[in-house]
C-alpha cells in the first residue's frame, strides 16, 4: 500500500492544516466534528506504524517498539471491538476503550467519529466498508448482467449533516478519520483508487473475479453464462452499510455520549 507523506506526518492524532475555502458549509462542518473527535479521542493508528516504520531494519529497538505497538492493538482492541459489536452501547464501549488504549484503525477511528456526529444532533449517519465492483452492465437496460465485489479492508463514515437535500448516496459527505479527511464520495473515491489499487491488489481482485466467475458458470450451468458482448464493463469503489441506527437509537446514545464527554460538542452546537 502506497500511503502519501501528508498522512504519516501524525500516527497519533489529526493535525494536517485545513483547507476551509474549498469546502461547502456541510462539509466543513463534519471536518470539524471529526477533528474535535480526533483530539479528544486521540489513537495512535497500528497501520500507519506498521508502514512508516516498515525501513526501520538497522534500529531494531526502534522496529521491535512498533511492533508491539501492533500486537497491542490486535489483542486488547479488535477483538473488544468485534465482541462488542451487537451490544446496544456498543459505541459507548469503544469510546470508553479508545480513551483507555489510545489505539485504533479505521474502524476503531470511524466509531469515534460517528459517536461525535450523534452527540452533536447529526442521526443520519452510519459506518461503511469500502467494497471494489466490477460491473457488466447492459448499454440497453442500463442493468447489470453480472457483478463482483471485492471487499476492501478500509471503513468510514456516510453523513447527510441533517441536510434535507442530501437525501441521496451521491450526495452524503465522507467522513474519513483514518486518512484525516473528508468530502464527497466523487472525492473521496478519487483518494481511494490511490492508496487502495495498487498492481497487487489489483490483480487480486481480478483473479477472484475470475475464480467467482468460473465456479458460477460451470458443470451444468455453463448453459447460463451471460453474454456480454452488449455490456459496458463499470469498476468502481462502493459502500456497504456495516452498522445503522434508527434515530431513536441514534439520539439516545448522542445525548448520553454528549453528558458524558462535553468536549466532544462544537462550538456551533453548544
Amino acid at each position: 500500500m502506497n500511503i502519501s507523506p501528508i498522512y504519516t506526518k501524525s500516527l497519533y492524532s489529526i493535525n494536517q492544516p485545513i483547507s476551509f475555502c474549498a469546502k461547502n458549509k456541510d462539509t466543513r462542518k463534519a471536518d470539524n466534528i471529526m477533528r474535535t473527535a480526533a483530539n479528544t479521542f486521540p489513537m495512535f493508528k497500528p497501520t500507519y506504524a506498521d508502514i512508516f516504520y516498515a525501513g526501520l531494519k538497522n534500529d531494531r529497538e526502534k522496529e521491535k517498539f512498533y511492533k508491539g505497538i501492533v500486537k497491542r492493538w490486535q489483542e486488547n482492541v479488535r477483538p473488544q471491538r468485534d465482541s462488542a459489536l451487537e451490544e446496544n452501547d456498543f459505541l459507548e464501549q469503544i469510546t470508553d476503550l479508545i480513551k483507555k488504549q489510545k489505539l485504533g484503525n479505521c474502524a476503531e477511528a470511524s466509531d469515534i467519529a460517528l459517536m461525535a456526529l450523534f452527540a452533536n444532533g447529526y442521526y443520519n449517519s452510519c459506518c461503511v466498508n469500502l467494497g471494489y465492483e466490477i460491473s457488466y452492465i447492459d448499454k440497453i437496460t442500463k442493468k447489470p448482467v453480472y457483478s463482483y465485489m471485492e471487499p476492501i479492508d478500509h471503513t468510514c463514515v456516510l453523513t447527510s449533516m441533517n441536510n434535507p437535500k442530501r437525501k441521496y448516496l451521491k450526495d452524503l459527505i465522507v467522513i474519513d478519520p483514518w486518512l484525516g479527511c473528508s468530502g464527497s464520495i466523487s472525492e473521496l473515491y478519487s483518494k481511494y483508487k490511490n492508496i487502495f489499487l495498487d498492481d497487487k491488489t489489483i490483480k487480486r481482485i481480478k483473479y477472484n473475479f475470475q475464480q467467482k466467475f468460473a465456479s458460477e458458470f460451470s458443470g451444468e450451468n455453463i448453459k447460463n453464462t451471460p453474454d456480454f458482448s452488449n455490456c459496458i464493463l463499470s469498476k468502481k469503489f462502493v459502500f456497504q452499510f456495516s452498522q445503522k441506527y434508527r434515530e431513536k437509537e441514534a439520539k439516545e446514545m448522542g445525548n448520553k455520549m454528549a453528558e458524558k464527554y462535553p468536549e466532544i460538542i462544537i462550538a456551533q452546537n453548544k
